[in-house]
């Protein structure tokens, strides 16, 4: 069996602690409408899930040029450059780093958007 890391724990919590923050800010924030429970499950389940698909596609590189060029742009205002590197070595850089954990945050907003459409079902 597979060992959850400290990694994964301090992902689970970091995420689980958003989540209630979304959706204790949905909650009261649409305190007087009839389904304001209904809405705060599926708004937060389907904002954690676009999270995660967003740490997704930046993970995959998607977004690599934008960062490249923002760094040569602000090169252009120093002296020396400190980012003295081609696009293809940025690539390589980027390649060595961690991808995020996206599991976590999938759980999670699946959880809240289940739960939520569970509702919406059983209210209807």
């Amino acid at each position: 069996m597979k060992k959850i890391n400290k990694r994964t724990i301090i992902s689970l919590f970091i995420n689980f602690i958003v989540s209630i923050i979304i959706f204790l800010s949905i909650f009261f924030a649409r305190f007087k409408i009839d389904h304001f429970v209904i809405d705060a499950f599926s708004i937060t389940g389907v904002a954690m899930l676009l999270y995660a698909s967003m740490k997704f596609v930046i993970s995959a590189g998607a977004f690599n040029v934008l960062g490249f060029w923002f760094k040569k742009f602000t090169d252009f205002f120093r002296r020396t450059p400190k980012y003295n590197f081609k696009y293809y070595d940025y690539i390589e850089m980027k390649k060595e780093n961690e991808k995020p954990l996206l599991w976590p945050t999938i759980i999670i907003g699946c959880i809240y958007f289940v739960v939520g459409m569970i509702m919406i079902i059983v209210s209807t």
